[in-house]
């Protein structure tokens, strides 16, 4: 038989294990909570940080369109006297009546064509420079078609990225044609050959821009 001041002690030392085991529960438990609130954290911040890359890129390929249609147009003259196109355009800024030229064959000194654009709740700005080792060396003329453009993008969260790039200016084949030669899939049918006498097979007329 256990004596009453035995239970007595054994009743204080089952409220003392109960309060430890409590504590412990307690303290595993804002450790959950920390954690999982830590993963969200995380998580969220990946996905800003994904999506403010997916708006560098959308602002890269929106600033290869630009480039694109502008190379045909500002070397239409060149391209018709047979002469190789470049990108001086391009280095001067996009406004052409209002120039504001790069300084250098860096990004620092590069020309900006975009600045604080929007893109829903993300900010975007592009700048361009010659290619370093272009054989000119020169920040506004370009000798060799290659140049590089920059995208910088920010977003939710203080997320920030960037995608650089260099492009290639060229035009191929008849160099006093613009654009396609025939048609692609004009007609009914949707396919490359529906309303052509014969199947396209030579794309050389076919000016390619920016490759």
């Amino acid at each position: 038989m256990k004596s009453p001041s035995m239970m007595r002690n054994s009743k204080g030392a089952a409220l003392v294990i109960a309060l430890l085991v409590m504590m412990a529960a307690s303290v595993v438990g804002v450790m959950s909570v920390t954690t999982s609130s830590i993963e969200v954290k995380i998580s969220g911040n990946d996905n800003f940080a994904k999506q403010t890359f997916y708006a560098a890129e959308a602002a890269i390929e929106n600033i290869r369109g630009v480039l694109k249609t502008q190379f045909v147009l500002r070397n239409a003259a060149r391209i018709a006297a047979s002469q190789t196109p470049n990108w001086d355009f391009a280095l001067l800024g996009p406004d052409p009546d209002n120039p504001t030229p790069a300084t250098d064959t860096t990004y620092a000194g590069g020309t900006s064509w975009i600045n604080n654009a929007h893109f829903g709740s993300y900010t975007y700005s592009v700048r361009i420079w010659n290619n370093p080792t272009d054989p000119s060396a020169s920040p506004i003329n370009d000798k060799d078609r290659l140049i590089y453009a920059r995208a910088d993008a920010s977003g939710s969260g203080g997320s920030v990225r960037s995608i650089e790039v260099i492009l290639e200016g060229d035009v191929t084949g008849d160099q006093s044609v613009f654009g396609y030669s025939a048609q692609a899939g004009g007609g009914v049918g949707k396919n490359y050959n529906a309303d052509d006498l014969n199947p396209i097979s030579d794309f050389s007329g076919q000016v390619s821009g920016i490759q």
